[in-house]
């Protein structure tokens, strides 16, 4: 079993089921989905560490957004969220969590022209 598969699994155990969702928003993404066990929070932003561990540039995220990037950098090469990590290593987390961001921002961005597109569509109908 990977490591994302034991984390998936805990979170199906303690949520209770494989078809969690968020009674709000609808989010499905059970790596984004906390219980009482995951994550107590008093804030819907959070800083996250493009090196991981609490470590060199933040960037302030609301939490679904940190919980997909944080469970990213869990499944990077060993090595690379060590905190005895070489320069040369520190360097390559880096662009290992600015491409998880970029790829999460490009998907927000799609999103938002899609919803924009189907709207001016249905305007000029």
């Amino acid at each position: 079993m990977t490591k994302k598969e034991h984390r998936t699994q805990r979170k199906i155990n303690e949520l209770g089921t494989r078809e969690a969702k968020c009674q709000i928003c609808g989010q499905e993404d059970i790596s984004m989905l906390a219980t009482d066990k995951t994550r107590v929070t008093k804030s819907i932003l959070e800083k996250h560490h493009l090196l991981g561990k609490h470590e060199g540039e933040e960037i302030i995220v609301c939490l679904n957004c940190h919980a997909r990037l944080t469970d990213g950098q869990l499944d990077l090469p060993d090595g690379l969220l060590d905190q005895n990590r070489s320069q040369e290593m520190s360097s390559v987390a880096y662009f290992f969590g600015l491409s998880a961001l970029l790829i999460s921002l490009g998907i927000c961005c799609l999103t938002h022209a899609t919803i924009l597109y189907n709207f001016v569509k249905g305007v000029q109908k």
